[in-house]
């Protein structure tokens, strides 16, 4: 009997080893493609490192997907995240040479709100322009500095040119896009949007919304305060 059990032991002992080994050459390195951290798997298809970068990812592509200025004609990069974009730009705004910080952000009325430093994605050629949305069309940018570039081209800066000279340049360029301001119930300012569209992409609260208390037909919208 205890040789048999033995026996047992020396067996499930040798399978552990194999199971392990073959683990070893199945296990592969690579970058999560929400995060760009990288984590190993065995699953010759996993893109995310995580639940939560899964899910990200996934909330990503559906507004690629509902975004109007995003279609199949000039979305070809679909995994491009600020997370990855920031790790590949060390966290710099190419704009004004600033660092990133994804730390400055607020909630109001349980809705989330970027500060100017936080980091976007910015489109050298931009969208509306016809630029496409692919990793050699993309910098990192503040927030404020992207808001403020609107959709100028970066050869229309200069390198005298302030951002808020650009931001003027762009009412040129887009004449018929109209600034909106985002303050609190108590009438402080958050943010200032070069359009209702950008206050859209930049909050995630439906410009249509926006747009009607920018225009008195609504004191508030989502807890804010709208107006042109």
């Amino acid at each position: 009997m205890e040789d048999y059990l033995n026996e047992r032991k020396e067996s499930k002992e040798k399978r552990r080893i194999s199971l392990e080994k073959e683990r070893a050459q199945k296990l592969r390195t690579v970058e999560c493609a929400e995060c760009g951290q990288p984590f190993e798997t065995m699953q010759p298809n996993q893109l995310t490192c995580s639940t939560e970068c899964s899910r990200q990812r996934s909330n990503r592509l559906k507004w690629q997907r509902e975004e109007k200025r995003y279609n199949d004609t000039n979305v070809i990069d679909k995994d491009i995240s600020v997370k990855v974009l920031y790790k590949r730009d060390k966290g710099i705004c190419y704009i004004c040479g600033g660092k990133c910080d994804f730390n400055d952000n607020y909630e109001i009325n349980g809705y989330f709100t970027a500060g100017q430093t936080y980091p976007s994605i910015d489109h050298l050629i931009p969208i509306a322009r016809g630029g496409m949305h692919a990793w050699d069309n993309v910098k990192l940018a503040h927030h404020h500095c992207n808001s403020m570039k609107s959709d100028i081209l970066p050869s229309e800066l200069g390198l005298d040119i302030v951002i808020d000279d650009a931001y003027a340049m762009a009412r040129k360029v887009s004449p018929l896009k109209k600034e909106v301001k985002q303050l609190t119930r108590e009438g402080k300012i958050i943010n200032i949007y070069e359009s209702t569209a950008e206050a859209e992409r930049q909050t995630g609260v439906k410009n249509k919304g926006i747009q009607k208390c920018a225009r008195g037909e609504c004191p508030t919208y989502k807890g804010y305060v709208w107006q042109y």
